[in-house]
């Protein structure tokens, strides 16, 4: 047993307080106060003597407590010296120890601090992981594609091994929903794309009817001038002539829309020429109340006639339609001319 362990003596507590009071004077208390003793306080004389041993009592139990507070005072100072000492006896192993083990104690801490700051870290990458499934939602195949590819090359082994498995299982998750939804998106896409060809194949279309109608509108000219005037078709002629076609309206079929616009040109210049022959013997306007006799028109219409000694092949004209249309009119328009000039010869 050590000395702090050793229960204090019942000797020396009663050496303590021998100057205020001691067993015997506690025994000779006893025989003068008796427990039996009876008091009747409403005698004025027993209350005198009752405030008497009061005041005894007060001044013995101050007594008392001021020798307690002189030997605490000096038990705690000796107390004090004796810590002191055994402090520095003790001191040449136990000050190493605590600073070693305040050390260890901070390291500790400093570790753990830094390792929840390692697996906050780690988590939120985890986190960022699976971000990317949001992140691709409504984007093209081609991306989702590569963002595959950059979480395919995320290295799960440096993470902690308390959240390696977490990380691993979030990288599988991913990439098979990222799979999924590029699956999606090409379908989406190639199902666009099938869409917009042929919407650009209808355009196309749409557009070659378009040039189509107009080299027809251009190759259909002659047709409408049929008995017509020289003037009126002469008109045509300009107008065709001073219209420029243009590339934005025929595209690659520019040359062909120059072509048909010379042909039907030219085709215009016989239907001019011949018209002009054809107007050359008609009758002159009668302006007397009475009509001519035949004979006598006839003899007033010049006897100029040219025949048209240039004509398109056949080959031309069965390679087009409205040319031969065109060329049968001028043959009989010809036949008509050469009818009119032999019966003004026969007569």
């Amino acid at each position: 047993m050590t000395i702090a362990e050793q229960a204090p003596s019942t000797d020396v507590l009663s050496l303590v307080f021998q100057n205020q009071v001691t067993e015997e004077g506690l025994n000779s208390l006893r025989k003068k106060y008796p427990q039996d003793m009876v008091i009747d306080m409403s005698d004025d004389q027993q209350f005198k003597d009752g405030r008497k041993t009061r005041t005894e009592r007060n001044k013995l139990k101050a007594a008392i407590k001021e020798r307690c507070t002189e030997v605490c005072t000096a038990i705690k100072k000796q107390a004090e010296n004796l810590s002191g000492e055994v402090d520095t006896i003790y001191g040449v192993v136990v000050n190493p120890f605590e600073k070693e083990d305040k050390r260890r104690k901070e390291a500790k801490e400093k570790a753990e601090l830094e390792r929840k700051k390692l697996l906050d870290g780690q988590r939120a990458e985890i986190q960022a992981l699976r971000a990317f499934i949001t992140d691709c939602e409504g984007k093209s195949s081609q991306y989702i594609a590569d963002v595959m590819e950059s979480v395919d090359l995320l290295e799960t082994s440096c993470f902690d091994k308390e959240l390696i498995h977490e990380a691993i299982e979030a990288k599988k998750d991913v990439l098979n929903r990222l799979f999924q939804m590029q699956t999606q998106a090409k379908a989406s896409e190639q199902l666009a794309a099938e869409k917009a060809e042929l919407n650009a194949k209808q355009e196309a279309a749409e557009r070659q009817r378009a040039i189509e109608n107009k080299i027809a509108d251009i190759r259909m000219i002659p047709s409408t001038l049929i008995g017509k005037s020289s003037e009126d078709i002469n008109r045509q002629i300009e107008l065709l002539s001073a219209t420029p076609l243009q590339v934005e309206d025929f595209g690659d079929r520019i040359q062909e829309a120059l072509n048909t616009k010379d042909t039907t040109t030219a085709q215009l210049g016989l239907m001019y020429q011949q018209q002009l022959k054809i107007e050359s013997f008609a009758p002159a306007p009668v302006f007397e109340p009475e009509t001519p006799e035949k004979s006598e028109l006839c003899s007033s219409v010049p006897q100029i006639y040219t025949p048209l000694g240039i004509w398109p092949s056949a080959k031309a004209r069965s390679e087009n339609g409205d040319l031969d249309l065109v060329c049968t009119q001028l043959e009989r328009a010809e036949a008509f001319i050469a009818q009119m000039a032999d019966e003004q010869s026969a007569a």
